[in-house]
């Protein structure tokens, strides 16, 4: 997309803002900030988005049970997921193949205007769990 338009005079330093409105097509989120600098105003920020939450891939470890010798044991492993840019609220997406290729449960993310995602809840191989941290 382009936009043309006038920044008025500035010092180094000062940021002005300008919505994410184009000619062939209008974000509903976000904005353009320009900073002034030494060379003239430079693009410093471009948040334009149709989402509350951006499109992100995520690490994080889960503890979850496996069988082994005729027992069950626990064990942790690293688990990467891939988020789509959302709206707010929460969203649930297929555990990804664990041990013995298992693939099945959900893994839940909750997504918020002010703090981006964050893993509520995990059900993933027969296990349950509440992680703490969002990697």
């Amino acid at each position: 997309h382009w936009k043309e338009f006038t920044l008025g005079g500035g010092m180094v330093g000062d940021q002005e803002g300008t919505p994410c409105s184009f000619p062939d097509k209008r974000y509903s989120r976000g904005e353009m900030i320009y900073e002034c600098t030494a060379d003239g105003w430079k693009l410093k920020l471009a948040s334009c988005s149709e989402t509350d939450c951006a499109p992100q891939e995520v690490d994080f470890v889960l503890q979850y049970g496996v069988e082994e010798g005729g027992g069950y044991k626990k064990v942790k492993g690293l688990i990467h997921s891939k988020l789509p840019g959302s709206m707010e609220g929460e969203r649930e997406i297929a555990c990804p193949p664990g041990p013995n290729e298992q693939d099945d449960g959900k893994l839940t993310f909750a997504c918020s205007k002010s703090s981006g995602w964050s893993l509520v809840r995990a059900n993933c191989y027969g296990d349950t769990e509440s992680p703490a941290a969002l990697s």
